[in-house]
């Protein structure tokens, strides 16, 4: 069954609201990307499918083994370090293309 039209607007809404957590760092990088693959996934709307949103799988795709938000308590702290420079390197190189991302995703609010 299709969803409902109410139903992709709460997920539009969820994915604009994780865009604006992003990028006033109410949640980090790493998190807030993993929640936005996982979001929009989710939803089928015409509005999304404008905009090449393939910026935030490639950046997860980079991290892939690195842990992110509450599985990083699982980790010893010396293999943390490890990862985290993989992590930073990561955002330096997206962070810019994740930024302008949310602000296009953040736009289709205003439409």
């Amino acid at each position: 069954m299709p969803p409902s039209p109410g139903t992709s607007a709460v997920q539009l809404n969820k994915i604009i609201a994780n865009a604006k957590d992003i990028l006033t760092n109410q949640v980090g990088i790493s998190l807030g990307v993993r929640k936005m693959n996982k979001l929009l996934n989710g939803l089928d709307s015409a509005n999304i499918k404008e905009i090449d949103c393939s910026v935030f799988t490639e950046f997860e795709r980079k991290i892939d083994g690195c842990p992110v938000g509450s599985e990083r308590l699982l980790w010893q702290r010396e293999e943390l370090k490890k990862k985290d420079i993989i992590v930073d390197k990561v955002i330096r190189i997206y962070r810019d293309k994740i930024i302008d991302k949310c602000y296009e995703l953040i736009a289709l609010s205003r439409k």
